[in-house]
């Protein structure tokens, strides 16, 4: 299943995964993959009727292995630009960030800064962006552009 899903032959891939999935039921990474793989077919297919078995997919995934740092991220993405559930996506980026204990992972104070801006809470996305300057020097110079940008968006809109 897990290489049908990277040949992106997701449907098949599914029908696999979901055989191993009766085989081996606590093996978080397959309800994982699965995840992904319907991830997938959302953005190729857009049918929305896939976006509660996605959530179900991820959940059983964090069930079995709750501090993955990859399902975890995974799944909020997903909450943020599939299910639009930013007071979920905000729970689970707050779990990850305290995992990683750092911003090696830039990329998720990005996301949660944009989870709390898209909740029109702009006072608590400006003091994660604050947060994520304190790693500034650990920043692409991309990033760094995109973070000054954030700062001055939010701040304008708390001004």
């Amino acid at each position: 299943g897990q290489r049908l899903m990277m040949n992106r032959n997701y449907s098949l891939a599914i029908k696999h995964l979901e055989l191993a999935k009766e085989v081996r039921t606590n093996d978080s990474s397959i309800y994982y993959w699965l995840a992904v793989c319907y991830v997938n077919l959302l953005k190729i297919e857009n049918k929305p009727e896939y976006i509660p078995i996605i959530d179900n997919y991820y959940q059983n995934a964090l069930n079995i292995t709750s501090d993955n740092k990859e399902f975890l991220y995974a799944y909020a993405q997903f909450l943020v630009y599939g299910s639009e559930d930013y007071e979920k996506a905000v729970e689970i980026l707050k779990k990850y960030i305290v995992l990683l204990k750092s911003a090696s992972h830039a990329e998720a104070y990005f996301l949660l800064g944009r989870a709390y801006y898209m909740l029109e809470r702009y006072e608590e996305a400006l003091r994660v962006y604050n947060e994520l300057y304190a790693f500034e020097k650990k920043l692409s110079k991309e990033q760094k552009d995109k973070l000054d940008e954030f700062t001055r968006t939010v701040k304008g809109l708390i001004e």
